[in-house]
């Protein structure tokens, strides 16, 4: 059974105000770089195989504290990549409430389709297909994936069997830590969206 710690970045400004998607430089604020730093102290006791990373700045920030923690490599991987948000990249929540779409996007996921970028049926294949890449080249270990609120909403939902549709019902706060197992037979959600600062409850990972 391989387990994985899907971290979810720290807080950046945009936070609930705008979609930055896939946007290039944008990094952890103040709070955010306390809340890495406060993950790679709950961490350090994890007998980590691998660290692996989202490429955007946000998630390499958050994953390097935790690597560097450790004394371990980080690696950068494509599949960990946040959702293509497409043509809605950059707008804000605002200028996003009256548009159909957005609205579709938030009904049905597993049917709704993001103008010029992904759909929930595309990252949810991209997010088994990477689980079960990774769980193949560590079979038995124990892996931190440094990632995105809906890379890890998927993930859940991949996982547990459920839904699309109950996407948004799986929260998932800045700079938290979600457990999941997985095997050839069986896959099983361990700890769902445990707070940065909480120690006890990721001991033992």
């Amino acid at each position: 059974m391989t387990t994985f710690l899907l971290v979810r970045h720290g807080s950046i400004d945009a936070l609930g105000k705008r979609i930055v998607g896939r946007s290039p430089g944008v990094h952890l604020n103040a709070n955010g770089k306390k809340e890495a730093s406060q993950l790679a102290e709950a961490l350090a006791p994890c007998d980590l195989a691998a660290i692996y990373s989202s490429p955007l700045e946000r998630a390499q920030q958050t994953a390097s504290q935790i690597a560097c923690k450790k004394g371990m490599a980080l690696t950068v991987d494509a599949g960990l990549h946040e959702i293509d948000y497409g043509e809605w990249t950059g707008k804000t929540f605002a200028e996003l409430r009256n548009v159909p779409e957005w609205s579709s996007y938030n009904l049905q996921r597993d049917a709704a389709q993001i103008p010029g970028g992904e759909n929930m049926m595309q990252l949810s294949r991209r997010v088994a297909e990477t689980l079960a890449r990774l769980r193949a080249a560590h079979t038995g270990h124990l892996l931190c994936l440094v990632t995105h609120a809906d890379w890890i909403r998927a993930a859940g939902a991949h996982v547990s069997g459920a839904s699309l549709n109950i996407f948004q019902r799986l929260q998932v706060d800045p700079a938290s830590v979600s457990a999941v197992q997985v095997d050839e037979n069986a896959t099983k959600i361990v700890r769902w969206n445990v707070a940065a600062d909480a120690r006890r409850s990721l001991q033992p990972c």
